[in-house]
């Protein structure tokens, strides 16, 4: 392997890294800004306030780097989508962005095969193999495009 090449477990990482900032992204409330709720604020007895509230856990804040990095593997989502012609390519994408989410302290992911496959109404076999090959495909198209940039002697 040439040392521009990027292979599909580097590609499987960075996918999973993405996936694992995704659902602490701020995408915005769905307030205007300066509107709050008509209601006022709920005001705790003393009695109320020992055990019978969730205790707040704060939330993680992703780095301005794991940003850019998420941004780019989307990128790459969206760029196989665009220029791939493969049979199922919509659900290949559509499969890559949902199997890519994962709970950061677990590690497990949010919707598992088998949610997807009922999702897209296919076997959880069928969702993984298109998963892996959206990988595949993600993998072709940075290696060409790294060929095409630093010349590794293909294409």
């Amino acid at each position: 392997m040439n040392n521009f090449e990027r292979d599909i477990d580097y590609i499987r990482v960075r996918v999973e890294e993405a996936g694992s900032i995704i659902p602490f992204l701020n995408v915005g409330h769905t307030k205007p800004k300066g509107y709050s709720s008509c209601w006022p604020e709920v005001v705790y007895s003393w009695i109320e306030a020992y055990g019978w509230n969730e205790s707040k856990i704060p939330r993680y804040t992703p780095t301005k780097k794991e940003i850019d990095e998420t941004e780019e593997v989307l990128d790459w989502i969206t760029d196989m989508a665009k220029y791939c012609q493969v049979k199922n390519m919509p659900y290949v994408a559509r499969t890559v962005c949902y199997g890519m989410i994962h709970y950061r302290d677990t590690g497990r992911r949010k919707n598992s095969w088998r949610k997807l496959g009922r999702m897209f109404h296919c076997s959880h076999n069928t969702a993984k193999k298109w998963y892996e090959d959206g990988l595949e495909i993600i993998a072709r198209q940075q290696n060409s495009s790294l060929c095409s940039k630093f010349g590794c002697g293909r294409m």
